[in-house]
């Protein structure tokens, strides 16, 4: 029925909470929206928004230790999903990062939350 009452998305933001692989339920729901709207109509039209993923220097810093840092994040996120839908695209899928808890009094977590917005 959406699809009869909707004659064209301008995009769609798929909202993620800090995720490091993809899950069965968000694979299901990204099926769904290919099936609604057409392949092409959705992966063309689709933004990927992490909001979990904390960015004060600590924490990325904190990360880094680990050996994880945002960029290869959101490079395997998109690899996993253009092996999954056969996407053909080069480069990555869109991505931001929306720190849902950014703190605006600390510069670095308010300048980042700026970047991201712009």
């Amino acid at each position: 029925k959406l699809k009869e009452c909707c004659d064209f998305i301008n995009l769609f933001a798929v909202v993620l909470k800090s995720p490091t692989r993809i899950e069965d339920s968000l694979k299901d729901t990204l099926e769904l929206f290919e099936t609604m709207f057409g392949k092409g109509q959705f992966w063309e039209n689709v933004v990927f928004i992490i909001t979990n993923l904390e960015q004060s220097d600590k924490k990325i810093q904190g990360r880094k230790k680990k050996s994880i840092d945002d960029c290869s994040l959101i490079s395997d996120l998109s690899k996993q999903l253009k092996k999954i839908f056969n996407l053909e695209s080069t480069g990555n899928l869109p991505f931001l990062i929306i720190d849902a808890h950014c703190d605006m009094d600390y510069d670095d977590e308010r300048t980042r939350f700026e970047d991201s917005a712009n």
